[in-house]
C-alpha cells in the first residue's frame, strides 16, 4: 500500500481552496514559460507545479511497469530452489535466504528493467527502513530521456515464509519517484522522538530535453507495510526564448513561491527540533542478471547488500 502526501496541492490549489475554486470562472495567470506547467491560479494566489501538464514518459513503458505490477501482486510464490530458508525463522540469514528464494515473485520487475531499451540505470537493496526487524527489498530503475525513476518494494511477511508487495509504480498514480540509487550517501533521515518513524530524504530531477528540468525535494517514510512520499518542495527551470538562461520557480509545500536559499534549506525548517541521523544503503551494483545466476549467488549478493544498510546518528 502506499500513501502519496503533495504537500496539500491539489490541481493548482491548496487542499482546503478546492470548494471555492470550482465555484469561480476566474482564469489562470501563466508564469513565462511555453510550458503552461507552472502557473499561478487565480483562486489559490500560490504558484504550483501541475503535474497533469508534465511532458509525458514513455507511455508504453509506463503500461507495462503497472501490468508488471498487477501481475505479481496476483502471483503465486512457488517453491524455493534451495529450500534454504526455515518458515516462521525471523533470523536474519534466514530472511535473506526467503528474499533470495522468492526470486519469482521480484524478478519480472528487475527483467523489465534490465531489458528495457530505455533504462538507464537499475539496482536493488536490502533494508529495513522500518526497523522492525523484517527485511525489505527495494528495487529502484530509471529509464527514459527524462531520468525518470520507478521503485518497487517486498517486504517479509509477519509469518517468515514469504515476501509481500508494499509498493510498486502505479500504485498511487504518483507522477514522479525520487531517484533514489543516485543520491550521495549517506542520506539524511529525521525523526521526532525515539521509537518514531524516520523520514529519508530524497530529491528528485527530471528534464524535457535540454531547456526543462523539473523536480522536487521528498521524505520517503515506510510503516505499517505502507509507503509515504512527502513533498517538502518542487522547483522548475526553463530556458528562456533566447536560450541564454533558465528561468527557476521554487514552491513550498503550500504553493508559496520561495527562493532558492529558501528551497535549499525547507529540510532544516521542516524537521526542526527533530533528531538526524546518516543512512547508508548498499544499492548492487553491475546489473546482475538476477534469473541466471546461481541461488547461492543470489543469497551472497543481498547479504553483501544488507551489510551495507546502515543507520547511524552522528
Amino acid at each position: 500500500m502506499i500513501a502519496i502526501a503533495l504537500g496539500g496541492l491539489l490541481n493548482g490549489c491548496k487542499s482546503g481552496d478546492m470548494e471555492a475554486a470550482q465555484t469561480t470562472s476566474e482564469p489562470e495567470k501563466e508564469r513565462e514559460t511555453d510550458t503552461g506547467v507552472i502557473f499561478q491560479s487565480a483562486d489559490c494566489g500560490k504558484y504550483v507545479l501541475d503535474y497533469d501538464l508534465l511532458p509525458p514518459v514513455e507511455t508504453e513503458a509506463v503500461i507495462e511497469l503497472v501490468e508488471t505490477v498487477e501481475a505479481m501482486g496476483q502471483a503465486e510464490q512457488t517453491e524455493p530452489e534451495t529450500s534454504a530458508y526455515l518458515p516462521g525463522d525471523a533470523g536474519i540469514e534466514n530472511q535473506i535466504c526467503i528474499l533470495a528464494d522468492t526470486i519469482s515473485v521480484w524478478l519480472p520487475a528487475w527483467t523489465f528493467f534490465y531489458e528495457n531499451e530505455s533504462l538507464k540505470d537499475v539496482s536493488l537493496a536490502v533494508t529495513d527502513l522500518d526497523e522492525n526487524g523484517r527485511l525489505e527489498l527495494f528495487m529502484s530503475g530509471i529509464m527514459g530521456s527524462g531520468s525518470c525513476s520507478y521503485h518497487f518494494l517486498w517486504e517479509v511477511k509477519e509469518t517468515f515464509d514469504g515476501i509481500e508487495l508494499c509498493y510498486g509504480w502505479g500504485d498511487s498514480g504518483a507522477r514522479e519517484e525520487a531517484d533514489i540509487i543516485w543520491q550521495t550517501q549517506p542520506i539524511c533521515a529525521y525523526r521526532e522522538s525515539e521509537g518514531e518513524r524516520l523520514s529519508y530524504i530524497f530529491d528528485d530531477v527530471s528534464r524535457d530535453g535540454l531547456v526543462e528540468f523539473y523536480g522536487g525535494r521528498q521524505a520517503i517514510s515506510f510503516h505499517d507495510g505502507e509507503l509515504s512520499i512527502v513533498e517538502l518542495a518542487l522547483f522548475w527551470e526553463t530556458l528562456n526564448e533566447e536560450g541564454e538562461d533558465f528561468i527557476s520557480v521554487y514552491v513550498d509545500a503550500q504553493g508559496n513561491e520561495i527562493s532558492k536559499k529558501d528551497y535549499e534549506a525547507v529540510v532544516d525548517e521542516w524537521f526542526e527540533g527533530y533528531g538526524r541521523y546518516q543512512v547508508y544503503i548498499g544499492w548492487t551494483e553491475g546489473w546482475p542478471d538476477w534469473g541466471r545466476i546461481s541461488a547461492e549467488e543470489r543469497v551472497s549478493l543481498l547479504q553483501e547488500s544488507w551489510e551495507g544498510f546502515l543507520i547511524v546518528q552522528p
